[in-house]
């Protein structure tokens, strides 16, 4: 669990697993080891793989970033040991970026940018197709060679909220 706050999300649904979880700010870290003792929750950066000699395999991995969950992704994707069959869950704001000022960043890392020179078409456009268009399938991207076997989202207060269930032969 990239972004794992102050372990209360896997508290709730991960306890009966083994966690690795990590964040920038040491006090939530603490409160996270004081919540899930004898897991592997460490400060680092998200962004970039934090558990380079980590030996698991992995079968669910939740990137609850809040606004970019896919740099974490891209990272976890490159250093991670992945089941066959893996879940994936993202917190992503970008939505709620591209209403709000016209930017946003594709799970590619590509940025958005529709405030100067686009057009409120664009930004509706991005806004209103980010789900499927840009996420899911920027995404899709990234896992290949596995591949999509279940998708499901909701947008609340334009923050998606998503997952699917991933596999490969």
């Amino acid at each position: 669990m990239p972004f794992i706050g102050d372990g209360d999300l896997a508290l709730e649904h991960y306890s009966h697993a083994r966690i690795f979880g990590a964040d920038l700010d040491q006090n939530r870290v603490a409160t996270a080891n004081k919540r899930l003792p004898g897991q592997s929750i460490i400060q680092a950066d998200c962004d970039s793989w934090p558990f380079p000699d980590c030996d698991a395999v992995f079968d669910v991995a939740d990137f609850d970033a809040y606004c970019h969950p896919y740099r974490a992704l891209r990272s976890f994707w490159d250093g991670a040991k992945k089941a066959d069959e893996i879940v994936l869950f993202f917190t992503d704001g970008n939505p709620l970026s591209l209403k709000r000022d016209g930017h946003g960043e594709k799970p590619s890392g590509e940025i958005l940018k529709f405030g100067q020179g686009g057009t409120s078409k664009e930004m509706r456009h991005a806004y209103n197709f980010w789900p499927r268009k840009f996420a899911r399938a920027g995404v899709e991207e990234i896992i290949r060679p596995y591949q999509v076997e279940r998708f499901s989202m909701y947008l609340r207060y334009s923050i998606l909220y998503w997952g699917i269930v991933a596999s490969h032969d």
